[in-house]
């Protein structure tokens, strides 16, 4: 990964927690729990988090992530 890409996605995560910690569940928490109190706790902490409505932020490789920004269109919308 690029510096820039790694500083973006950073800032990313960060300002999801700040502004919308309500509504995201960033995939930062997740591996800060990890590190913390295991990868079971991460888990059921990001399920519970889920549960509750959050949307998960996470790094996406590739074709997915311009899926989600652009929306879907007509070709893959038949794959839903």
């Amino acid at each position: 990964m690029k510096f820039t890409e790694g500083a973006f996605r950073n800032y990313g995560y960060a300002l999801a927690e700040k502004e919308f910690a309500d509504k995201t569940y960033t995939w930062d928490q997740w591996e800060r729990t990890k590190k913390d109190k295991g990868e079971a706790a991460a888990n059921a902490e990001q399920k519970a988090e889920l549960a509750k409505g959050k949307i998960l932020a996470r790094r996406d490789r590739g074709h997915h992530a311009q899926q989600v920004l652009r929306g879907p269109t007509s070709s893959t919308s038949s794959r839903r």
